[in-house]
């Protein structure tokens, strides 16, 4: 995300955290991801590992149950649950259309520091295009050969259920890394399926999916940044963008479109905000447009 030049690192205090270690839940091995970005602002991380599919799975055997931001502050006070560590650390990620590249996938990644003794949440976050995300319906006698040009097997893996609203989780395969366990898995789970038919999409886990690990870094990067700025008002650490505002005008008709036309930046422990205008500072920032392909005129 783009940084506020206004709201730069205190140099006169160091953050709070400095010198302090919070648990990170994780399944998956995203302490590699995380951890590296956190020991710039003098945290430390140690992983604790919990059930974090009771809050949710790709696969939808188990709906999320609210939000990826509200999702990971849950998962960041399960790693609290009985220790002495004031700070916890978790991530949770979410793929869909993203804003601004039509036709294409987002993975959206949210990383929360929850401070126990503070009473303070500060969020870091990061959405790029997904660099592989399949997801086909088929059946056991389809052509599979398409959606594995597309899938990257075996740097990431896929996952196989049945073609049902809510599989159960002893229904669905993960971690397939060759075409014979993809066979294998489509022609067990299709008999489980409407029509005889399964899903077959990419295994987003963190630890098979190593282009979401990339995006979960920024997230972790981003999250650090905020813990050095402080909030130009009350001086809480913690200062960073809260989300992008859309309706930049179309370079076309004029009309506003999905592309981000704005930044809202946002204190995690006072009521401050301040909106800043995308490409503001640039030499070109009064020519920033939306692309006629994120107008519902232009492109309806």
């Amino acid at each position: 995300m783009t940084h506020e030049p206004g709201a730069g690192p205190d140099h006169r205090r160091t953050p709070p955290w400095s010198g302090e270690v919070a648990r990170l839940v994780t399944r998956h091995g995203k302490e590699v991801c995380v951890a590296p970005a956190l020991a710039e602002v003098g945290l430390g991380v140690v992983t604790a590992e919990h059930d974090t599919d009771a809050l949710g799975t790709f696969t939808g055997s188990v709906p999320r149950p609210g939000t990826a931001a509200e999702v990971a502050v849950r998962k960041a006070a399960l790693g609290l649950r009985g220790s002495r560590h004031g700070l916890g650390v978790a991530s949770e990620g979410s793929f869909g259309p993203h804003p601004a590249v039509p036709l294409g996938t987002a993975d959206d990644e949210v990383v929360v520091l929850l401070d126990r003794r503070r009473g303070l949440v500060v969020q870091g976050r990061a959405v790029r295009p997904a660099e592989v995300a399949v997801s086909a319906v088929v059946g056991p006698q389809d052509d599979l050969a398409p959606l594995l040009a597309r899938a990257d097997l075996p740097r990431h893996r896929l996952t196989v259920r049945p073609d049902v609203p809510h599989p159960r989780r002893e229904d669905v395969t993960t971690g397939i890394g060759c075409p014979d366990e993809l066979v294998e898995a489509v022609r067990r789970w299709s008999r489980h399926g409407r029509d005889e038919r399964v899903v077959v999409s990419t295994d987003f886990r963190a630890h098979v999916c190593p282009s979401r690990r990339v995006v979960i870094a920024a997230a972790a990067a981003d999250l650090a940044h905020r813990l050095g700025h402080r909030c130009p008002r009350c001086r809480t650490p913690g200062w960073g963008v809260a989300r992008l505002l859309t309706g930049a005008p179309c370079r076309l008709c004029g009309r506003p479109t999905r592309t981000v036309r704005a930044a809202e930046w946002a204190c995690p422990a006072c009521a401050h905000r301040l909106e800043r205008l995308e490409g503001a500072g640039r030499a070109d920032a009064e020519d920033v447009r939306g692309d006629p392909a994120t107008c519902d005129r232009c492109n309806p």
